[in-house]
C-alpha cells in the first residue's frame, strides 16, 4: 500500500516538475523559460488547459527529456532558437492535440495557451471546432 501512495505522489508531482534543456551549459538567466496555461480545475471546467507533450529542435531531434513519470510538461527553460512544440489541450468535454513553431529568444518568457475555434455541429449548435496555439511574452 505504502508503495502505491508513493508512486501516486510520483505521478502527481511529475507533470509539474520544471525542466530545463541546456546541451550547451549557457548561463541559466541567458534562457528561456516557455510555460503552458494548465488549469486549476485539473479538466473540470469549460477553460482548456495546456501541456507540453513533445518539443524538437530546428534538426527535428526531440528535446524534451521525458519519461514515464513526466509525461506532460508545463515549464521548461531553453537556450534561444526555433523549437516545435506539440501540446495537449483539454477541458472537461474535450481533448486535442496541436502543434506550432515558435522563436524563443534569450531570457524571456513564454506562456503557450490552447486557442479554440468554434463552429456548429449538425444541429447548428455552437461548438468547439479545432484548436490552435497561441504564445505570447509575459512581462
Amino acid at each position: 500500500m505504502k508503495k502505491l501512495i508513493y508512486l501516486s505522489i510520483l505521478i502527481l508531482t511529475g507533470c509539474a516538475t520544471p525542466q530545463m534543456y541546456n546541451p550547451k551549459s549557457i548561463n541559466t538567466q541567458d534562457l528561456s523559460n516557455v510555460r503552458t496555461l494548465s488549469g486549476t480545475g485539473l479538466f473540470l471546467t469549460a477553460e482548456y488547459s495546456a501541456y507540453i507533450l513533445y518539443i524538437h529542435d530546428v534538426n527535428n531531434k526531440e528535446i524534451t527529456n521525458r519519461n514515464a513519470l513526466s509525461t506532460q510538461i508545463n515549464d521548461i527553460s531553453l537556450p534561444a532558437g526555433r523549437y516545435h512544440f506539440q501540446v495537449s489541450c483539454r477541458n472537461k468535454w474535450y481533448h486535442g492535440s496541436a502543434a506550432a513553431s515558435f522563436k524563443v529568444e534569450p531570457s524571456k518568457n513564454y506562456e503557450i495557451t490552447c486557442a479554440v475555434t468554434k463552429g456548429k455541429n449538425f444541429l447548428g449548435i455552437s461548438v468547439d471546432s479545432t484548436v490552435h496555439l497561441e504564445i505570447k511574452e509575459l512581462v
